[in-house]
């Protein structure tokens, strides 16, 4: 995960449990956010607001047309939230998220 801002990068990652479930899990600034992944469409609207338009050779972000796969409302313990959107890259090559948090901080996520 890699702040837009700043370029920071930060852990994060997806674990799914025996059912298939799938809970996200990303620490920034020493803060652990964590929440359920939600597949299909998102009311969220992130990506067309945040995604680029350049084609994926130039970029690891999404595009502002890519279609959303799947979302997750992410909570840390001192109550801060973070929300994300996750679709397709271009030909389907592997999946990407951008997340923006409470302070309307955008996060890329490859």
């Amino acid at each position: 995960m890699t702040a837009r801002d700043s370029g920071q990068v930060y852990p994060a990652n997806m674990k799914l449990d025996v059912h298939g479930n799938a809970t996200i899990f990303a620490d920034v600034n020493g803060e652990r956010f964590a929440g359920p992944f939600n597949r299909g469409g998102s009311q969220f609207g992130i990506i067309p607001r945040f995604g680029v338009d350049k084609p994926a050779a130039e970029s690891s972000q999404l595009s502002s047309s890519s279609e959303v796969k799947g979302s997750a409302l992410l909570s840390s313990a001192s109550g801060h939230a973070m929300r994300c959107e996750f679709g397709n890259l271009p030909h389907g090559l592997s999946i990407a998220g951008i997340c923006l948090d409470d302070a309307e901080r955008v996060y890329d996520i490859r």
